[in-house]
């Protein structure tokens, strides 16, 4: 029987205090990027995993509305398209993004915060990537990207005053949404876009 893992138990986290730093955030260097030498549309949609020490749950756009929201909104403040919508549907860009989200969470230090009631942290280390796959309307590939970060979460009581600061669920947000930015420059400079 594999242990429950960390991030699997989030409502226990938020109830004790949940912390998530970065350690070396990925951010473009010019944002918004050189814009298009025309707006075109596009239409996003965003599905994503998580894994958990070697096991894997599905996370359709549904299922994590932080990465949806993240995405698009990246997309939107770019200033590369004339009009953006989340899901499938007709536009001149067509983007396939891809989140995953990869755990690793000591069962040993789980299973001590789990009997201490969150007074002995726990800590996860996340490895978050991002991979977009840009098609023009007619389907044909124009370009694939990927942008990978790392960041670690903390839960238990000793991070109750990081909420003051900022949510686990915020925090993953600005990482996906500075990954995203990241992945438009790219593909901009590489006249994908």
């Amino acid at each position: 029987m594999r242990p429950a893992c960390g991030l699997r138990l989030v409502p226990l986290g938020l109830a004790l205090g949940c912390a998530l730093s970065r350690n070396a955030p990925v951010v473009p260097d010019r944002w918004p990027p050189e814009p298009a030498p025309a707006a075109r549309s596009a239409s996003v949609v965003v599905t994503g995993e998580r894994l958990f020490e070697g096991g894997a749950e599905a996370w359709l756009v549904a299922g994590s509305p932080v990465w949806a929201d993240a995405a698009a909104r990246a997309y939107r403040d770019s200033g590369l398209f004339s009009s953006v919508t989340v899901g499938v549907g007709d536009a001149d860009v067509r983007a396939s993004v891809h989140v995953r989200e990869q755990a690793d969470v000591n069962p040993t230090l789980h299973g001590l915060s789990l009997l201490t009631a969150g007074l002995l942290p726990i800590a996860a280390g996340d490895r978050f990537t991002v991979r977009v796959e840009l098609r023009d309307g007619a389907g044909r590939i124009l370009g694939t990207f990927e942008r990978t970060e790392r960041a670690r979460l903390w839960m238990g009581l000793p991070a109750v005053p990081a909420l003051a600061v900022r949510s686990r669920r915020e925090a993953v947000g600005v990482l996906v949404y500075d990954l995203n930015r990241a992945l438009l420059v790219d593909a901009r400079a590489a006249g994908a876009l």
